[in-house]
């Protein structure tokens, strides 16, 4: 009996569903090797393949290099900059660090146990844009 098969029939006895529209799947591999095609089927319907998903906010590739979520990250913070950098001439040095508490640093801890072990390479655009933002403070 094939893994899809026991899922299937424990669904079935806890009278549970999945959506398949809303269901998608990820083959993790080293990112020198390709990813071989993978076709999953639930009673007939396909669930989608996906290179990269987002779970709980933070996006996943298949070869775990946290790429695509650094870049989420960073045009996110980007924002929170141009904020602080508008706001900068009106308020006082305590309200701006407030603004970086609340618009800056949230993103970069958030997951930050999952992602925050990447090269140091692919880190390079957050310690840039955390710098910007210290600058502007």
């Amino acid at each position: 009996m094939n893994y899809v098969t026991c899922i299937r029939s424990w669904l079935c006895s806890n009278q549970l569903s999945v959506n398949i529209e809303k269901s998608n799947f990820v083959v993790f591999h080293p990112p020198q090797k390709r990813s071989f095609n993978v076709i999953l089927q639930i009673n007939g319907e396909k669930v989608k393949h996906e290179k990269c998903i987002k779970y709980l906010g933070i996006l996943i590739d298949s070869s775990l290099s946290w790429k695509p979520h650094i870049e989420f990250i960073s045009k996110k913070i980007r924002r929170s900059i141009g904020v602080l950098s508008k706001i900068r001439h009106y308020v006082d040095i305590k309200t701006l660090i407030q603004l970086y508490h609340t618009l800056v640093q949230p993103f970069l801890i958030y997951g930050i146990l999952a992602w925050g072990n990447t090269y140091q390479t692919t880190l390079q655009p957050l310690f840039v844009l955390q710098k910007k933002a210290m600058r502007l403070i």
